[in-house]
């Protein structure tokens, strides 16, 4: 018994290309694909190409209001030239700026989200005293002098 493949689903770039450089209709997406389309989504990316933004800009009344996605979407099939779309999308680095076992035990500390504590940590970590006071609390829940260093480096 052969085993079935599961069919990748599709995506924003799938929906770009298909307006442009593959000129994919409408109707050739399934039911659960054309679900997956969405109009703000959609004119968000293609926004990001500069030869692009005025296109956009302009009919961004319509499409995100008063248009069906089946509707934006055979739009821009019209309206974009059968070419590759390059985009400058400016992805945010994923660091970590604080120790995440510290931010846990602030939490549990103050009893706050990890989201303010981090808000506490901008505050605190600029200032000696507030990094004694950061020392103080690990030392009432019986860190090591190599878990401190670990946790306070930033």
């Amino acid at each position: 018994m052969a085993k079935s493949k599961k069919k990748k689903s599709i995506g924003i770039m799938d929906f770009i290309n298909g307006t442009s450089i593959n000129k994919v209709p409408w109707e050739s997406y399934t039911d659960v694909e054309k679900k997956a389309f969405g109009p703000f989504m959609y004119i968000r990316w293609i926004s990001m190409n500069n030869d692009l933004t005025e296109v956009a800009n302009l009919f961004q009344k319509y499409t995100v209001s008063l248009l069906d996605a089946e509707h934006v979407y055979k739009l821009y099939y019209s309206l974009l030239p059968k070419q590759k779309i390059t985009f400058k999308y400016f992805k945010g680095k994923k660091e970590d700026k604080y120790n995440k076992e510290l931010i846990t035990l602030l939490a549990e500390h103050y009893k706050e989200s990890k989201y303010h504590v981090e808000e506490y940590l901008d505050i605190l970590s600029k200032s000696t005293e507030g990094v004694d006071e950061l020392i103080y609390i690990l030392e009432l829940y019986g860190t090591t002098e190599k878990e401190k260093k670990k946790m306070l480096k930033f």
